[in-house]
C-alpha cells in the first residue's frame, strides 16, 4: 500500500474526490482527512502495477486541481468585465 499526501492550500478536494471516483475500479482507495491535507492511501488491483496507479491517481488529481483553479479564474474574470 502506498499513500499520497495533498496539501489542502494547493489541491482542490473535489478534484480529488472526482479521481477516487473514476480510479476506484482500479484499486482499492482510502482517505484520512487532517487539518492541512487529504491523505489516499492505494493498493493497486490485478490490472495494473501499484507504483502505475499512483503516478496515474495524481497526475489526474493534478490536473482536475488546475481545471478547476482555471474555471475559478474564468468565472472571476467574467465577474470583473
Amino acid at each position: 500500500m502506498t499513500s499520497i499526501q495533498f496539501h489542502k492550500e494547493i489541491y482542490v478536494e473535489a478534484a480529488i474526490e472526482q479521481s477516487l471516483e473514476i480510479f476506484s475500479s482500479f484499486g482499492t482507495f482510502s482517505r484520512i482527512d487532517t487539518d492541512d491535507s487529504i491523505q489516499i492511501s492505494v493498493e493497486g488491483g490485478q490490472e495494473i502495477e501499484q507504483s502505475e496507479l499512483v503516478g496515474e491517481f495524481s497526475n489526474y488529481v493534478l490536473v482536475e486541481t488546475i481545471k478547476s483553479l482555471r474555471a475559478q479564474d474564468s468565472d472571476v474574470g467574467k465577474l470583473v468585465q
